[in-house]
């Protein structure tokens, strides 16, 4: 009886044995990669700018979950993942992805990965068959930037542009939904293909808001160009409310204050600032413009400066209440402009001498009012100013340099 048992238990083993390395090789993916075109056809160089579809051929698929994905690899060696269909499984046995082939010239390398997983989810083996292509030709240069404004109103119409691209035959243009492209007084709604290199955008005819354009070259001839590629940026349109007032909020009394208002989307020759009312305080240089010049007067108390300007046709305010104020003289900006700018002798009469640390483009005496008296241009750190003809009293000198102006209080005897 034992010996017909050993016998039976050898066949076993060596059954065993066969049987093995065909399980194991049933996880073994020996899969090609081919270009769907005819045989007659079938090649592996193209030109830039030809469109392709690759197929796989795999074999011994296993029953197990799969993902396949797709690479482009690049001469320099840099990879684009496309075609992924790793968000779902798969057992399809034939997948293929098309390429554009709007790529510089050059060697590339077409891959597709099977990634296979057990049962339980985990990773059992990777797999990808490749194949190698040659590239020919160069890929058409894109424009550099758009120029044009950044904001405009709504409803309005403005012109924007690229430089002209060596061996473009035109450009496409687009815009988002509720925006227009006009060319040649013709209305091409969001998308206008290949037009000129420059276009009228109508962004929407009311709100306020944000809209990204782009634009791309286009060729007709032997040149490839990327349909993918654009060159863009983002427009605004619509009024601006939100410009504010900067500047110090406490101040001593007769001093000298510069403020500023923030000038996003307010239209041009709209500002005019208000001064607070009754005390005493005078513009010297900028009720219109953007930046105010101003003697604060010797009345203390909550002062409320005022400004108004439109965007859009829309006037819109914006006030600043300013702390004028005996111990706020410390730190005010007569002190830290006589360290940039000194008057001697101060008070003087005849003839005094400024001096900066910086080169004065310009040099302007105000009066108490407001009224430039004088302006001399010394393109120098000094100067003798000429007291010759004005009257006694107080004045003020704005020099202007390259960080600025600097402002000293002067008095003529």
């Amino acid at each position: 009886m034992k010996s017909k048992i050993k016998p039976m238990k050898l066949l076993l083993s060596m059954l065993l044995l066969l049987v093995m390395p065909f399980a194991a090789s049933a996880y073994q993916l020996t899969h090609e990669i081919e270009p769907d075109l005819p045989l007659e056809e079938y090649t592996l160089t193209y030109d830039c700018g030809t469109t392709i579809t690759f197929e796989t051929y795999e074999e011994d698929w296993t029953t197990e979950d799969k993902y396949h994905y797709w690479v482009l690899v690049y001469p320099d060696n840099s990879t684009v993942t496309t075609c992924d269909y790793t968000s779902t499984f798969t057992n399809a046995v034939q997948l293929s992805c098309t390429f554009d082939l709007t790529v510089g010239g050059g060697s590339y390398t077409i891959k597709h990965y099977v990634e296979i997983y057990d049962t339980y989810g985990n990773l059992d083996t990777t797999s990808y068959a490749e194949k190698s292509i040659t590239v020919e030709g160069t890929p058409l240069n894109q424009p550099s930037a758009i120029s044009g404004l950044y904001r405009n109103c709504s409803g309005s119409d403005e012109v924007y542009s690229v430089s002209a691209v060596s061996s473009a035959t035109g450009y496409d243009w687009s815009v988002p939904t509720g925006w227009s492209i006009e060319v040649s007084s013709t209305n091409y709604g969001t998308f206008a293909a290949n037009v000129s290199n420059s276009v009228i955008i109508h962004p929407p005819s009311t709100g306020t808001g944000t809209g990204y354009i782009k634009v791309r070259a286009r060729d007709n001839s032997d040149v490839c160009e990327d349909p993918s590629i654009y060159k863009g940026r983002t427009i605004a349109y619509g009024p601006i409310s939100t410009n504010t007032i900067s500047g110090p909020t406490s101040v001593g009394p007769n001093s000298f204050q510069q403020y500023t208002l923030s000038t996003t989307g307010v239209s041009s020759g709209t500002i005019q600032w208000t001064l607070p009312s009754g005390a005493g305080w005078t513009a010297l240089y900028g009720t219109t413009s953007a930046t105010l010049d101003v003697n604060v007067g010797s009345s203390t108390g909550i002062k409320n400066l005022q400004v108004s300007y439109e965007s859009c046709g829309t006037t819109f305010y914006d006030n600043l209440d300013v702390d004028v104020c005996m111990s706020c003289r410390v730190g005010d900006r007569l002190e830290t402009d006589s360290d940039l700018l000194s008057v001697y002798p101060n008070p003087g009469k005849g003839a005094m001498y400024v001096e900066s640390h910086v080169i004065m483009h310009e040099l302007i005496m105000f009066d108490l009012q407001g009224r430039p008296l004088r302006t001399f241009e010394p393109q120098n750190k000094s100067l003798q100013l000429s007291l010759e003809g004005i009257e006694t009293g107080v004045y003020f000198l704005h020099a202007i340099h390259d960080g600025g102006t600097a402002v000293q209080r002067i008095v003529i005897e």
